[in-house]
């Protein structure tokens, strides 16, 4: 692997993570709500 191919698998990486998270505390608040949901 050369040096300059460095930065661009960091940004893949760091857009893949902060894909994850953003996914996560969707389904997270979205979980929460439903449980606070009354129930009919």
């Amino acid at each position: 692997m050369d040096i300059s191919s460095v930065p661009t698998l960091l940004a893949c990486g760091a857009f893949f993570v902060l894909s994850f998270v953003t996914i996560g505390a969707f389904w997270f608040v979205e979980r929460l709500r439903g449980a606070s949901a009354p129930h009919v």
